[in-house]
């Protein structure tokens, strides 16, 4: 069975973003991120959550005298434990990891 290709379905994705990056440049916004970017965001937040699943040596949600507590300066820990409570969630760890990252 011979499959057709639809031109106007192929193409509809490229056209949608750069009809949106053409209005973001008119309007001043910053353009829209491009699908390789969005992968990478994906791809290093999964690879963030298999490190705190790693780190989580007793599966409790926290990050607690782990080999993390022991990497790390006072300072990088503060940082990461928003709510100081001496345990680090992974919300607290995600939020500090992606820093930065995400718009």
């Amino acid at each position: 069975m011979k499959k057709r290709f639809n031109l106007a379905a192929m193409l509809a994705p490229t056209l949608m973003l750069a009809a949106y990056a053409g209005n973001a440049a008119t309007e001043g916004a910053p353009p829209a991120p491009q699908p390789a970017d969005v992968q990478a965001q994906a791809d290093y937040r999964a690879l963030m959550e298999r490190a705190f699943a790693k780190q989580d040596v007793n599966a409790d949600g926290f990050l607690s005298n782990g080999v993390l507590f022991q990497e790390v300066t006072p300072e990088q820990l503060a940082a990461m434990d928003i709510d100081s409570d001496g345990r680090v969630t992974k919300a607290e760890y995600m939020a500090h990891a992606m820093k930065g990252r995400e718009g």
